[in-house]
């Protein structure tokens, strides 16, 4: 293509205000049909035409979600899941299944594998815009919730440090400055027993 881009790729480039998706499905109308949809509300858009290409995409550039087929030749949405699965920079992206199998089994399969979430086909545009907020939601949620118990952690860290801190540094400071000022009457036993003392300190303090 003149635009240097291969040819799965779609959409305008990723900004920090602006999530990107990631439509995997080998049948060009459905793509289309999506990414009017996507780019409609302001994603933007990357496509894949088949499961590997999708898992390449992915790992080549993580997006923000995506959606998969289920039914693709060769390397169909549950080998696309798991693929995705067990990639450690798209293990934690939602994924959204489209589908048009029926029955539990179809849905509990997706689902162990790792999916998020089902739309069956065929699909109203809302069903897929309130399948993609729910995620988001979610994943801002969760996002909330790792701020709050880092914040939680850092004033513990904040409290404890301090203490754990001055001790050891105490001792070394203290045993160093009877060193300095008693060490021509000192015993060699006792600063031998003093040197320790400050050894011990500092290393507790290194481990810190």
């Amino acid at each position: 293509m003149s635009n240097g881009r291969s040819s799965w790729s779609y959409g305008t480039p990723k900004h920090e205000q602006m999530r990107t998706i990631l439509i995997i499905d080998d049948d060009d109308a459905v793509r289309g049909v999506i990414r009017e949809l996507l780019r409609v509300r302001g994603y933007g858009v990357i496509e894949a035409p088949d499961g590997r290409a999708g898992v390449a995409a992915a790992i080549a550039a993580p997006p923000d979600l995506i959606i998969c087929d289920i039914v693709m030749p060769h390397f169909d949405g549950y080998a696309t899941v798991k693929a995705l699965r067990e990639n450690e920079s798209t293990v934690a992206i939602p994924i959204i299944l489209l589908t048009g199998q029926s029955g539990q089994a179809a849905m509990r399969q997706g689902m162990d594998l790792g999916a998020d979430d089902f739309i069956g086909k065929p699909f109203k545009p809302d069903d897929l815009y309130n399948a993609i907020q729910s995620r988001f939601d979610r994943l801002e949620m969760q996002q909330k919730k790792s701020e709050n118990k880092l914040t939680e952690l850092r004033g513990r860290l904040n409290h404890v440090l301090p203490h754990e801190l001055r001790t050891p540094l105490q001792s070394i400071l203290g045993f160093a400055d009877i060193l300095a000022d008693e060490h021509d009457t000192m015993p060699r036993a006792e600063i031998g027993k003093t040197a320790k003392l400050i050894l011990n300190a500092a290393r507790r303090l290194n481990r810190l």
